[in-house]
C-alpha cells in the first residue's frame, strides 16, 4: 500500500519513551530491504510469521494502566505524525489500546488483531490458539504415556488464566482424564476416589483456578499444586505416586502451525482493507470460517469455553 510501518520495541512502554530506539522499521519488499538493510533497526518482515516467539518483545507494562502515562503515548503518535496503530495481543493488549483511543484523534486509525495462545477475546478465533492446543496436547500426551509407563497420577498446570480455553482443548486432544477450569465446580472427594480406581491419570488444571482464592490465602502454591493440597484435604489417601507439574512456558517458543500462518494473513490482509476503506476501531474476526469485523465498543474479553465440551473432559469421575 506505499506506507511505511513501524513497529515498538516494547509495546506501550516504547510508545512512552518515544526514542528513535524504540522503534524499528519493517520491510517486506526485497527490493526496498536491499536498499536500507545497511541501516540500523531496519526488520525484513517476511520471515517474522514463521519465527518462534515474538521477535519484537511483547512488553507486560503495568504502568500504562495510569491516565498520565497514557497521554505521553498519545503525545508521541501526534509528535511522530503518526497515521494508523494497529495494537497485537491478547485481552491486556486490547485494554491498552482502547484506553489509549481516549487521548487520540479521530483521525488517527486504530486496529486490534488478537493473538493469544488463551483466545480471550470473545468472538473470534485468536492467532496462536491453533498452535497452543496443538503443542500443548502433544506435551499432555506425554504425560500420560509416562503415567501409563510409571502407573501414577500427574496433575499439570495449563495455560488459562480465566476461562481455560487453552488447558480445555489441551486436555481434549490428548484425552487427558480430567481438565479443571477457573470456573469448575469440581467434586474432591469423588476425583480422589476415582483416582484409586485407577493405575494411572493425567489431571490438566487451568492456570487461573481458584487464583483470587490463592491470592487472598497469601498461598504461592501453583493451580496443580493447589488442586493436589484439595483433594488431601478431603482426608482420601491416594494409593499412587502423584507428581504436580507447574506451567512449562516452552508452549511460547512453538513455532507457529500452517492455521495459525494463514488467520494471520486473512486478519493483516482485512486491516489492511479496512485502512484502504476509512475505517477504524475495529478488530478483524475469523469465526466458522466467516469473516467480519468487530467494533471496539462491542468486543469482549476474557473468552468463556463452549459448556458443551465441559462434559467430554470428564472421563475420570464419569466412569
Amino acid at each position: 500500500m506505499g506506507r511505511c510501518v513501524y513497529a515498538t520495541c516494547e509495546g506501550f512502554k516504547s510508545l512512552v519513551n518515544g526514542e528513535d530506539s524504540d522503534f524499528v522499521r519493517l520491510v517486506y519488499d526485497p527490493g526496498l530491504l536491499k536498499k536500507l538493510d545497511h541501516i540500523p533497526g531496519v526488520f525484513h518482515a517476511a520471515p517474522l510469521s514463521e519465527w518462534r516467539g515474538a521477535q519484537l518483545r511483547g512488553e507486560r507494562y503495568r504502568a500504562f494502566v495510569k491516565e498520565n502515562i497514557q497521554k505521553k503515548a498519545a503525545e508521541t503518535v501526534k509528535r511522530r505524525n503518526v497515521q494508523a496503530i494497529i495494537a497485537i495481543g491478547g485481552n491486556g493488549t486490547f485494554k491498552g489500546i482502547k484506553d489509549l483511543c481516549d487521548f487520540i484523534h479521530t483521525s488517527i486509525q486504530i486496529f486490534f488483531v488478537p493473538v493469544t495462545i488463551d483466545s480471550d477475546i470473545a468472538g473470534t478465533e485468536c492467532i496462536g490458539q491453533n498452535t497452543g492446543i496443538e503443542v500443548g496436547s502433544e506435551k499432555i500426551r506425554c504425560y500420560m504415556a509416562d503415567a501409563r509407563t510409571h502407573k501414577r497420577t500427574y496433575v499439570v498446570e495449563m495455560m488459562g488464566a480465566s476461562s481455560g480455553f487453552h488447558a480445555l482443548h489441551s486436555c481434549l486432544g490428548s484425552r487427558a482424564h480430567l481438565a479443571v477450569l477457573p470456573n469448575s465446580v469440581i467434586d474432591h472427594k469423588k476425583v480422589g476416589e476415582a483416582l484409586n480406581r485407577r493405575d494411572e491419570c493425567v489431571i490438566v488444571v487451568a492456570e487461573g483456578y481458584k487464583r483470587d482464592e490463592r491470592e487472598k490465602k497469601g498461598i504461592k502454591d501453583n493451580a496443580a499444586e493447589y488442586f493436589y493440597r484439595e483433594l488431601l484435604a478431603t482426608g482420601i489417601k491416594i494409593k499412587r505416586k502423584v507428581v504436580c507439574e507447574a506451567f512449562s512456558r516452552d508452549i511460547r517458543g512453538a513455532a507457529p502451525n500452517n492455521q495459525d500462518i494463514t488467520l494471520a494473513q486473512r486478519m493483516a490482509y482485512n486491516v489492511a482493507e479496512y485502512l484502504k476503506a476509512g475505517t477504524s476501531r475495529l478488530m478483524p474476526a475469523v469465526r466458522s470460517g466467516k469473516e467480519y469485523a468487530i467494533p471496539f465498543n462491542e468486543i469482549r474479553t476474557d473468552n468463556m469455553v463452549e459448556k458443551d465440551l465441559l462434559v467430554l473432559s470428564d472421563r475420570l469421575t464419569s466412569e
